[in-house]
């Protein structure tokens, strides 16, 4: 027989067990009046799978999963760490949906779990685009310095063009049939400057500029700014000096096809400011010739054939804002194309 201490230990993990049990089984509501089994089929058997790593994780230390404190789910995340991003979601996602389910508030809420969530995104992040190198045999200063140049060339280049499947392609004669927008990176705010990282031939530091100072320069939403594409990019024939300096255009297509209008971004001769040599350097070093501007990384640093998703995009503005001392919790794509 137990001590008395130790059988109510018992019994409070076995009702912990069995309430997520009929919560997965459908035979709990939650707060919002849904049956769990309306999720979906696979969505409730991930959810399932990821509460009882959580709740094996709780009772090997001889505690009841019911209900988690932030510093468990911080602890919980920590000790999972070599998971993969998406796991890692589904797991932080399971412990609320348990926690709402059964009338608990959730742990993950808290600004203590959500911080160390945001510590190890950056850090998953930071892992895959620190491998990745640049799919270009120029050199690094002629890239950041002038790339414009180098995506003219790519571009006058007819052969190159033809390869382009996705229709419209952006051009010259396209301009005379969309509006115009004109953006100058001497109109970005203090902030807006303090979240671009230095000029670096790196994957992730040359598409983390390029992104940051085309949603800040030219205002983006972020729906906007995932849509971009590479071979909406023009580069004029006229304009460009011999430091590099120049004038980028940028096709913005509707949602329902065609282009809305044409983006103008004028340079600057501070390097890390200029927004369209950033989005050039980005655009040349990945070898993005058509699809989208905004990728995300593989595991192993390589640049993705996918779009980032919004999220995504989020999550590297909160990164960078946090890396120049900023408050990340304010920080998004809208925070991104405030002006003061």
């Amino acid at each position: 027989m137990l001590p008395p201490a130790e059988e109510r230990r018992a019994q409070m993990l076995y009702f912990c067990h069995a309430a997520a049990t009929l919560l997965f089984n459908g035979e709990t509501r939650r707060s919002t009046g849904e049956p769990a089994e309306d999720l979906g089929k696979s969505s409730l058997a991930a959810y399932r799978s990821a509460w009882k790593d959580f709740e094996e994780w709780k009772f090997e230390r001889g505690e009841a999963p019911l209900p988690a404190s932030s510093t468990d789910v911080a602890r919980f995340l920590v000790a999972r760490s070599d998971l993969a991003r998406s796991t890692l979601k589904k797991r932080r996602a399971a412990i609320s949906f348990v926690h709402r389910g059964l009338q608990f508030h959730s742990p993950t809420e808290s600004p203590a779990a959500q911080l160390t969530w945001e510590i190890l995104n950056e850090k998953k992040e930071a892992e895959g685009a620190a491998v990745g190198e640049p799919a270009t045999s120029e050199e690094p200063e002629m890239v950041l310095n002038k790339g414009l140049r180098l995506l003219r060339d790519r571009q006058e280049d007819k052969s190159d063009r033809a390869e382009r499947a996705e229709e419209p392609v952006f051009s010259e004669e396209a301009l005379r049939y969309v509006g115009h927008e004109t953006w100058d990176v001497r109109d970005l705010t203090a902030d807006q400057r303090a979240v671009v990282p230095e000029p670096a031939f790196e994957l992730g530091v040359l598409r983390d500029r390029a992104l940051l100072l085309l949603g800040a320069t030219a205002k983006l939403k972020r729906r906007e700014l995932v849509s971009v594409r590479a071979e909406d990019l023009l580069v004029p024939k006229e304009g460009l000096s011999e430091g590099g300096e120049g004038v980028l255009l940028v096709g913005i297509r509707r949602p329902e096809g065609g282009f809305d209008r044409a983006l103008k971004l004028c340079g600057s001769n501070d390097l890390r400011y200029d927004a369209p040599r950033a989005v050039a350097a980005w655009a040349v070093a990945a070898d993005l010739r058509s699809g989208p501007l905004a990728r995300s990384f593989t595991p192993q640093g390589e640049v993705r054939e996918k779009g980032m998703s919004a999220q995504g995009l989020n999550q590297m503005i909160k990164r960078r804002a946090r890396q120049a001392g900023l408050p990340a919790g304010d920080w998004s794509a809208r925070r991104l194309k405030e002006s003061p």
